[in-house]
C-alpha cells in the first residue's frame, strides 16, 4: 500500500469542468421547468378565457429556450464560483493542516521505466539481414 497526500488542488481544471458539468444539468432543468412554466400559464389562460390555449407560439416557444439557456450560463457561473471558493478555502486548510491521504495498492500504480541517459542518445541499430536494402524503398 502506497499512501498519497492530495496538498493542493489547481483552480482551472475545476473551473472548465465544474462549469460544463454544472451547464448541461441546469440546461436540462431550466427546460424542464420552462416547459412546465409554459403549460402552467396555458392552463391558467383556458380557465380564465374557457378555450384551450395551450403553449404560446413559435415566438413564445423560442423564449422559453432562450429563458432556459439563460438562465443555465448565470446559475452555472454561480455554482462554479462556489466550487472555486470551496477549492480554495481546501487549498489554504490544506497547506497549513495537511491533505487528504490517499491509499493506493501498489497494483494501482504504474510500473516506472527507467532509461539510462546512454540508453537515450544512442542511435538504434538493426542487426544485419534484417533491415533490407534501403534502395528498396
Amino acid at each position: 500500500m502506497r499512501s498519497v497526500e492530495i496538498r493542493r488542488i489547481p483552480l482551472w481544471p475545476i473551473a472548465k469542468i465544474g462549469f460544463i458539468v454544472s451547464f448541461i444539468v441546469m440546461f436540462i432543468i431550466m427546460l424542464l421547468y420552462t416547459s412546465l412554466f409554459a403549460s402552467l400559464i396555458g392552463s391558467a389562460l383556458s380557465m380564465l378565457g374557457g378555450s384551450d390555449v395551450g403553449m404560446p407560439g413559435t415566438i413564445g416557444g423560442f423564449a422559453l429556450v432562450v429563458l432556459g439557456i439563460f438562465t443555465a450560463f448565470v446559475m452555472s457561473i454561480i455554482q462554479t464560483l462556489i466550487m472555486l471558493l470551496v477549492v480554495v478555502i481546501y487549498n489554504v486548510i490544506a497547506n497549513g493542516m495537511g491533505g487528504i491521504m490517499l491509499e493506493l495498492r501498489d497494483w494501482d500504480l504504474p510500473e516506472a521505466v527507467v532509461v539510462s541517459e546512454d540508453e537515450l542518445h544512442e542511435p538504434e541499430t538493426i542487426p544485419d539481414g534484417e533491415g533490407g536494402d534501403p534502395s528498396e524503398f
